[in-house]
């Protein structure tokens, strides 16, 4: 297997784990940290280590 199709199946690999984080919302439970970006209108979880807010 070539490179690209290595990267290719592991984005799917994240795509499809992304699908049931949400799902678990569904269902009344929490998301991960590392797929939080934003929670009551401020950076969370991976969006706080990952951006900045200015202003």
């Amino acid at each position: 297997m070539n490179t690209s199709a290595r990267i290719g199946l592991a984005v799917l690999r994240r795509l499809a784990s992304f699908d049931v984080e949400l799902h678990c919302t569904d269902q009344g439970r929490t998301i991960r940290d590392e797929y939080v970006i934003v929670d009551g209108g401020s950076l969370a979880g991976t969006g706080a280590h990952s951006y900045s807010v200015t202003k």
